[in-house]
């Protein structure tokens, strides 16, 4: 790092700002002191050369703050993760054993609130045709499981557009 007397364009402030490592990235107590000491000379170096050096000197640090938040958003946003995936598959084990007890209809009915209802008002063709499709297997399902599975159907149907339960399907 040149000494401040060195610094003796705004170019050649800004380059040096562009390369320096600031304390809050320094991993070793050797380096939070090198680099303290090179953060004041930059620091005298751009009040020298006023305000404009001083705004350079703020926002090259900003900008290495923000970079060093995002890092460490993403090291917390990646561990999150993990964790999330680690209680999804947990609870998708244990929800596979409820499963073996639940009744066919129990079953149906669960697909049934799953089903993305309003696929019709999408705008992505794909969205609609999966939607239709998977509209058309359920009411097939529900046909081929007798009675109760078409009420299911109907009333799963009728609570997704707030209809009362006797207007049909």
């Amino acid at each position: 790092m040149p000494a401040p007397q060195q610094i003796d364009t705004l170019e050649a402030l800004i380059e040096a700002l562009k390369k320096h490592r600031w304390v809050f990235e320094t991993d070793t107590l050797y380096d939070l002191f090198q680099s303290a000491q090179e953060e004041a000379n930059l620091f005298k170096a751009a009040r020298h050369h006023g305000l404009q050096g001083i705004l350079e000197y703020i926002e090259h640090q900003d900008l290495a703050m923000d970079e060093r938040a995002q890092s460490a958003c993403r090291l917390m946003e990646d561990r999150y993760v993990n964790k999330l995936n680690r209680l999804r598959q947990y609870y998708e084990a244990k929800f596979k054993d409820l499963r073996r007890f639940m009744t066919p209809l129990d079953l149906f009915k669960e697909k049934l609130e799953n089903h993305d209802w309003y696929y019709d008002f999408s705008l992505d063709p794909e969205i609609y045709r999966t939607g239709r499709d998977r509209e058309e297997q359920l009411r097939i399902e529900a046909l081929n499981g007798g009675m109760e599975f078409q009420q299911a159907f109907t009333e799963a149907k009728n609570a997704a557009f707030n209809k009362p339960e006797n207007s049909g399907g």
